[in-house]
């Protein structure tokens, strides 16, 4: 269905803005999760005709080749979108100076702090500027299996990094009643400030979770004596082990035992990789001026002059 969407979307727009689409991916190779994220998004974009520009830096180089290439980047009329995959660590760059770099019309990943502001405010967002990826994809496989998340208890079990704490706001502002967690693994990002959510550490997640949504990182995390029976799940994480891909749940021995849960490889990350192409085409629809938005603003205008012109008869009337 989103890639009906992507397809629909993007296919028009190079003709009807008359240039070849180009899309910029900029990328860690130290962060393996990331360097398959972006792998996965080029070969979608290959397909849909988009020319894409990738550049990899290993995190010794963030200041002789990150930096310049999200500078070019950003500068360059002839690149529609960066997608700057990027969790910072020690030593490295934080994102208030990496997003005074780049502006947020052209963030393909939507994790610029406008992006985010305006995403986790509005209830229905606009058609003219990015979602946050992966925060987004949650959402819209929560309303494609219509499961209504209004007024439930929503646990997030992760290391506090920055899709957490969107996905948190987010849910909170919708009605629902947020659980962050902190694994009981040695953790390995950033902890988050305090939000509207309470936080608890080492805390069993079976304990009233009906939607458990897990961004740990740490393959088999999560089996039945971690989840209810009851429980909606969402895998967020990634890992290789034993030569395999997959997620924090261990999936044969769950599946069978809670409600719903989404598969890795798959789920959340497949649809991430869409809505990052949707957001490029957001980007260049806002850029030309061809969203929903500006023909509603244009509908507006012309009901105002039309009143304007019976206002003005009437008057000449009297």
């Amino acid at each position: 269905m989103l890639y009906r969407r992507c397809t629909k979307e993007l296919e028009p727009l190079a003709e009807r803005c008359g240039d070849t689409l180009r899309l910029g991916i900029i990328t860690l190779t130290s962060d393996e999760q990331n360097v398959a994220f972006a792998s996965k998004v080029q070969s979608l974009a290959a397909k849909l005709g988009i020319e894409v520009m990738e550049e990899r830096v290993a995190a010794r180089n963030i200041g002789r080749k990150f930096i310049p290439a999200l500078r070019d980047w950003s500068k360059d009329d002839l690149v529609h979108g960066v997608l700057l995959l990027y969790e910072p660590e020690e030593n490295m760059p934080p994102l208030s100076d990496i997003f005074c770099i780049m502006p947020w019309e052209k963030d393909v990943a939507g994790a610029h702090f406008y992006n985010v502001g305006r995403y986790t405010v509005e209830p229905k967002p606009r058609c003219d500027y990015p979602l946050p990826v992966e925060a987004a994809a949650v959402i819209e496989i929560l309303k494609h299996y219509q499961i209504p998340a209004k007024k439930k208890h929503v646990v997030i079990v992760g290391e506090g990094k920055s899709f957490e704490r969107v996905l948190m706001q987010k849910l909170c502002n919708i009605g629902c009643r947020v659980t962050s967690r902190i694994p009981d693994v040695e953790p390995t990002g950033i902890q988050p400030v305090s939000m509207q959510y309470s936080r608890t550490k080492s805390a069993p997640v079976n304990e009233g979770g009906e939607v458990v949504i897990s961004c740990v990182n740490h393959a088999g995390y999560f089996t039945r004596s971690r989840l209810s029976r009851n429980s909606i799940v969402i895998d967020n994480g990634y890992n290789f082990f034993r030569g395999r891909i997959g997620g924090d749940v261990d999936f044969n021995s769950v599946q069978n035992w809670v409600k719903a849960i989404t598969p890795v490889p798959g789920g959340v990350k497949s649809v991430a990789h869409l809505i990052a192409l949707l957001n490029f085409a957001r980007i260049i629809k806002a850029r030309y001026g061809l969203t929903g938005e500006d023909k509603k603003k244009d509908q507006l205008v012309r009901r105002f002059h039309q009143v304007d012109k019976k206002l003005e008869a009437n008057r000449e009337r009297i």
